[in-house]
């Protein structure tokens, strides 16, 4: 049986799950050399957002191990449907992969292994978003968690980085929080955040650096019109991030 978000519904954290996911983020980082800095700025309560730049997989299990609170992610619809998933997890092993029989045994592993993310995913307080497509629930599911006093993690490139440039930053996050100041919630931090590293393939003693900058708040950007205001906080928050790494 597939497991299905559909929008508008509930988010729930299942506490127990993300405790069990979160010590599993921090023993795939015990054996790196890890810099952190400027977390603990980071409040342990009330409504939040983190925006790192994204260059991998591995940048979750980063966050995830160096911040205390439990975290909604922004994660891409495929981990919320066990057909799609496999597709996707497919896909990604087709690219390296060339002997049919591997294949056939890939593939068969995929479907265990699609079952086994989204039935964690679905329950991690995560919520969907779609890569290619604008996506109207994604502004919803995350004004939903915010109400809900939780921190909130957006990767605001909307995809991986290109090799050695920070993508440009789209305008979700600043929308989100744009929207609930005039719901009243005028003073949700944005923390801007760097991240180094994670780009290599997965070794010990692999350097790691991970940096959370002072927040940014939408209602120190507000112009005459909401183009403006949201242009004018999504480039101080990209130049923010990219002035924690090595390229801009």
């Amino acid at each position: 049986m597939n497991h299905h978000f559909m929008a508008g519904q509930e988010i729930t954290f299942t506490k127990s799950l993300y405790d069990h996911w979160q010590r599993r983020a921090a023993r795939f980082l015990l054996w790196t050399r890890m810099t952190c800095s400027g977390v603990g700025q980071i409040p342990e309560s009330g409504p939040a957002m983190l925006t790192p730049n994204h260059l991998n997989w591995k940048d979750i299990f980063v966050v995830s191990a160096m911040i205390a609170r439990p975290i909604c992610f922004a994660a891409t619809k495929e981990l919320f449907d066990t057909a799609l998933c496999r597709k996707m997890l497919d896909c990604y092993f087709d690219q390296y992969i060339h002997k049919p029989i591997l294949h056939r045994m890939i593939h068969w592993f995929n479907v265990r292994l699609a079952h086994f993310l989204v039935s964690r995913v679905t329950n991690s307080g995560a919520f969907p978003v779609k890569r290619s497509a604008h996506d109207r629930s994604f502004f919803a599911e995350a004004k939903v968690s915010l109400r809900r006093h939780r921190l909130v993690c957006i990767f605001p490139e909307s995809g991986t980085e290109v090799p050695d440039r920070l993508r440009s930053f789209k305008l979700g996050a600043a929308k989100v929080v744009h929207d609930l100041y005039y719901e009243g919630m005028r003073r949700i931090p944005v923390f801007p955040a760097g991240i180094c590293g994670t780009k290599r393939l997965y070794c010990p003693a692999m350097r790691i650096k991970f940096q959370v900058a002072s927040p940014l708040f939408i209602d120190d950007f507000m112009q005459n019109s909401e183009k403006k205001t949201l242009n004018e906080f999504t480039c101080a928050l990209r130049y923010a991030v990219a002035s924690m790494i090595d390229y801009s």
